[in-house]
């Protein structure tokens, strides 16, 4: 297994398996959603995101200045408005 490989199944599991029905529904979603077409870049900084609190994630989703500068602000960007969305 490469690098890549174990970096995305690594980030699909911490995405999905969170403290939270919400964070869960939110990141794992988005996780299943995006992660496969993310760039290398991408997903080494939602890996990087991931290490975090959920409380520290929604925060920095609302204001993305605050996060820590390997997390990339689009993807935080990204998030939110996948957590906006609307949902069947």
């Amino acid at each position: 297994m490469t690098a890549p490989d174990t970096t995305l199944k690594a980030v699909l599991y911490r995405a999905k398996y969170r403290s939270s029905k919400e964070a869960d529904t939110v990141l794992g979603g988005f996780a299943l959603v995006h992660a496969r077409s993310l760039s290398s870049a991408e997903l080494s900084s939602f890996a990087a995101l991931l290490v975090h609190d959920d409380p520290e994630i929604f925060a920095w989703m609302e204001t993305p200045d605050n996060a820590p500068s390997e997390i990339s602000r689009d993807l935080l960007a990204r998030l939110k408005q996948f957590m906006l969305a609307p949902r069947a």
